[in-house]
């Protein structure tokens, strides 16, 4: 068995080859790569919280202890990092193959524990040999290999649509009408449902089962979930990100910051300098932000862990190393933007918060008194993805502008 890699050699691997998909054959072969190199990773990882030093470690008293405990967490840590860069790998292989709005539905479920240890796991990866073995146009995905992806077992893709496949070893769901193949089946139907709607009412969220409620002037009244296609051409910081952490990566102070266009800010960090809390204070003066402002504030490098539905880092428009140095946590990028100037880019386009300067500000649109909510999923692309805050505008005002005004009495209000 080859040694375990790093995070670093995760990266230096397999970043090139996403950068470099160009056939059939080249997305199915990465996947394949992945699936050893996710095999590998994992049995490393139960081989270290097996060790008594992880599991049990001896007193702190004794140095020896102490560095055979240090030294075995140090390899379990990195084993644990390089599995989540793997399965961020197979994200950004998702996100190449499929919509944003069928990745936001799958990944409503949430996946967690070994991978590779799990019963029908060999059927799954059996059945997406066959699938690559049949030579067609189509493509598909081994769901197990990404965050993102927690529905069904496989995801598939061809010219036509896009279909969900289920993998059983064997007869017994059949032959015991098993609960739980029931319920994985619920949860495909409802996402074939939800990926159907080009524009339109989408069907109840997974995570609303017992009805998302709110209050009017007449009671109590239900949202409605509705798809607006919003037809704008997004923007994003990325150029400016990777300038700033090859700044950061090479200056001798070890940090770099840099306006976002007219509105925001970042600072790149690298992890093996201490910052001055002076120095971070002062740049925070430079925006004027003060206990008594609202800010929208989040690291890059947490997309891999936390934000399955957000852009992966790979396909971020950022060079090879500034990519490599985030993914592998040795630049902190921190995105700040004051709520005002959210404000400001929705002023322009006649929007005003005018409650709730939070992360979901209530607005209201000028031209007729309709209120919407803008919950977070555009502010954490704002942070997380650097998008653009004049896109961010953009979006709620396409969409605001597009809803469909026969609510009769729910006119005053709407969520978005």
């Amino acid at each position: 068995m080859r040694h375990m890699r790093s995070p670093r050699e995760v990266l230096r691997h397999f970043i090139p080859r996403v950068d470099t998909l160009d056939s059939r054959e080249s997305f199915f072969q990465i996947q394949f790569e992945l699936l050893d190199w996710l095999i590998e990773c994992e049995r490393e990882i139960s081989k270290e919280r097996d060790k008594p030093e992880v599991r049990r470690p001896g007193p702190l008293s004794v140095d020896a202890n102490m560095d055979e405990m240090l030294r075995a967490q140090s390899t379990l840590d990195d084993a644990e990092q390089a599995k989540h860069l793997l399965l961020h790998i197979g994200d950004s292989l998702a996100w190449i193959m499929l919509s944003r709005e069928f990745i936001r539905g799958s990944s409503a479920m949430r996946k967690g524990g070994f991978v590779t240890f799990r019963a029908g796991f060999e059927a799954e990866v059996r059945a997406l040999k066959y699938i690559y073995e049949m030579r067609t146009d189509g493509l598909a995905i081994l769901n197990d290999l990404t965050h993102c992806l927690g529905i069904g077992d496989i995801t598939s893709l061809d010219s036509e649509s896009v279909g969900l496949i289920d993998v059983k070893s064997s007869d017994y769901w059949r032959l015991h009408r098993d609960p739980r193949t029931a319920r994985q089946a619920e949860r495909m139907k409802w996402l074939a449902e939800y990926a159907s709607v080009n524009e339109g009412d989408l069907p109840i969220s997974l995570e609303v089962v017992d009805e998302i409620r709110r209050r009017s002037r007449d009671g109590e009244v239900r949202h409605r979930s509705r798809r607006i296609v919003a037809e704008i051409e997004e923007a994003y910081h990325h150029q400016a990100l990777s300038s700033l952490v090859e700044e950061a990566s090479w200056t001798s102070q070890g940090w770099a910051t840099a306006m976002l266009g007219r509105y925001g800010f970042v600072c790149a960090m690298r992890a093996d300098k201490d910052v001055n809390e002076t120095d971070l204070n002062s740049l925070l003066n430079t925006l004027e932000v003060n206990e008594n402002r609202q800010l929208y504030l989040g690291s890059v490098n947490r997309l891999p862990y936390d934000f399955p539905d957000l852009l992966p880092v790979p396909l971020f428009d950022m060079s090879y190393q500034s990519r490599i140095a985030v993914l592998a946590d040795e630049v902190v990028v921190v995105t700040l933007y004051p709520q005002a100037s959210l404000v400001r880019a929705l002023s322009q386009k006649g929007l005003h918060v005018v409650e709730g300067r939070g992360s979901s500000p209530v607005i209201l649109r000028e031209a007729d008194g309709m209120r919407f909510q803008l919950m977070d999923y555009p502010i954490r692309r704002l942070v997380y993805e650097s998008l653009k805050v004049e896109s961010v505008a953009d979006l709620v005002n396409a969409v605001s502008s597009k809803v469909d005004l026969d609510l009769g009495s729910e006119k005053q209000s709407d969520t978005w």
